[in-house]
């Protein structure tokens, strides 16, 4: 996957987590934020739907945004929480050209994501049964 010039002097990876499309910014200089991000999910779907957001770097869309897409800062810590997180866990996936393909990085509850237990992510999960939260580097 290349990286892409930003117009604020870092690089940009695209890739996605479960239903949604992320970028990945990468600053220049790297000092670790902690952002906090909650989801429910959409009653009668699998739609993800944005609550609450700590900075408009992460989501500046509106909220209850039915899979919104998110940017991930390199350097920084993030905390998530999915009301209804059994129904419908988070996970970080690489995207392959058809979804066999697919690999899953970070993976909330039962399901393990290959970078799970990279000591620089640091993936700490709560395997509450119900409402979930997870953060990562």
């Amino acid at each position: 996957m290349a990286a892409e010039d930003d117009p604020e002097g870092g690089k940009v990876r695209s890739f996605a987590y479960f239903c949604c499309v992320t970028s990945i910014l990468m600053p220049a200089a790297l000092g670790q934020t902690v952002h906090k991000v909650s989801f429910s999910v959409e009653p009668g779907s699998q739609n993800y739907l944005i609550e609450s957001v700590s900075a408009d770097d992460v989501y500046d869309g509106p909220l209850e945004e039915p899979d919104p897409s998110l940017n991930l800062i390199v350097g920084s810590r993030y905390e998530i929480s999915v009301t209804s997180s059994s129904r419908h866990p988070f996970q970080v996936v690489a995207l392959g050209a058809t979804a066999v393909e697919d690999i899953v990085l970070l993976a909330m509850g039962f399901t393990g994501g290959t970078l799970e237990s990279d000591p620089e992510i640091d993936w700490q999960d709560d395997n509450f049964p119900t409402d979930g939260t997870v953060s990562f580097n």
